[in-house]
C-alpha cells in the first residue's frame, strides 16, 4: 500500500452467481494460496493445499443454500445490536434460515446465543435459556468442531443451568477450536 504497488492480480470469470458458495471457494482459495506462497516462500503445490485446507476450517457447519445464507446474515446484523427489538428480529431471520436448512449448524449456534441475550433480559428467562441450549446442542450434534456452539453452550451452562463442569469444558473447546477467535 505504501508504494501503490501491484502485488497480484487474477482474473476469474466469466462469473455466474448461480453458485455463489463454489466462487467465493474459488476466490479465496487462489488469495489464500497466492499471500501464503509471496508470505512464507512456501511451494506452490504446498501453499495451495494448505490454502484449500484453511478455506475448508472456515467454512465449518455452513449452508451451500444461498437464501438460508442470506437470511443467517441479516439475523446476525440484527441479533448483534443491543436492542431486545432487534434481538428477536434478528432471532426470526435465524429460524427462517434454519426452515431452509435445518443442517445449518452456524445458525443454530448464533439462535442459541440470541437465545442466550434474550434470557439475560426478558420475563421468559428460563424458556430462553432452554431454547438456547436446545439450539447449541443441534449445532454440536451437526458439527461437534463448531467453536461458536461450544462457546455459546458455555454461557448457557454459566448463566442459567451453573453446571460449571460443562461450561469449563465447553469453553476450554471453543477456544482450542478457535485461539485467535477475540469473541470466544
Amino acid at each position: 500500500a505504501a508504494t501503490n504497488e501491484e502485488v497480484w492480480s487474477k482474473s476469474f470469470g466469466p462469473l455466474e452467481l448461480t453458485d455463489i458458495f463454489a466462487m467465493q471457494t474459488e476466490l479465496a482459495q487462489a488469495i489464500v494460496a497466492e499471500l501464503r506462497g509471496r508470505l512464507t516462500g512456501e511451494a506452490g503445490a504446498v501453499a495451495s493445499a494448505e490454502s484449500q485446507a484453511q478455506v475448508r476450517r472456515a467454512q465449518h457447519g455452513g449452508t451451500s443454500h444461498p437464501e438460508a445464507h442470506n437470511l443467517f446474515l441479516q439475523g446476525r446484523f440484527f441479533a448483534t445490536r443491543a436492542a431486545s427489538a432487534d434481538v428477536s428480529r434478528g432471532i426470526e431471520y435465524y429460524e427462517r434460515a434454519l426452515r431452509l436448512d435445518p443442517a445449518f449448524a452456524i445458525a443454530w449456534a448464533a439462535l442459541a446465543q440470541a437465545r442466550v441475550w434474550q434470557g439475560t433480559w426478558e420475563p421468559q428467562r428460563a424458556e430462553r435459556f432452554r431454547e438456547a441450549r436446545a439450539a447449541a446442542e443441534r449445532a454440536l450434534a451437526l458439527d461437534p468442531e463448531l467453536a461458536d456452539a461450544h462457546a455459546a453452550l458455555s454461557q448457557v451452562m454459566q448463566r442459567h443451568f451453573f453446571d460449571w463442569p460443562t461450561m469449563r469444558a465447553s469453553i476450554a473447546r471453543a477456544v482450542a477450536l478457535a485461539p485467535t477467535n477475540a469473541a470466544i
